[in-house]
């Protein structure tokens, strides 16, 4: 099932050229990965940030964070993530991540109408 993922982030004006290298780098990373739809970056133009990330399954979004990891890193170093919203059935392990993030929200697909009295 697909996952979708939106993060949002402050940048530092002294951080934005490194910042946008690094977006940048993890977004050519992504376009090769057989199980990532769509990793794009947008800005507001005042050092606002958000990222839209589409993965095949849960398995796939994890990968991306381990091929990512270092890149990942670096960008952590350069943006103040305020808001992080994972979409979709993500599985125990996607899970575990998530609740390791203080700025983290999950938000799981409903699947089935309420029943009716």
């Amino acid at each position: 099932m697909t996952i979708f993922l939106r993060a949002r982030g402050k940048v530092q004006v002294e951080n934005e050229l490194e910042f946008r290298a690094l977006a940048f780098a993890l977004q050519a990373l992504a376009a090769g990965e057989s199980g990532t739809r769509t990793y794009r970056w947008f800005s507001e133009g005042s050092g606002t940030y958000a990222v839209l990330e589409e993965y095949a399954d849960a398995a796939a979004a994890l990968a991306h964070n381990q091929r990512a990891a270092g890149l990942l890193a670096r960008l952590s170093d350069t943006v103040d993530i305020t808001e992080i919203e994972l979409y979709g059935e993500i599985g125990p392990d996607l899970e575990a991540y998530a609740a390791g993030l203080p700025q983290a929200s999950v938000y799981r697909e409903l699947l089935a109408p309420p029943a009716t009295a």
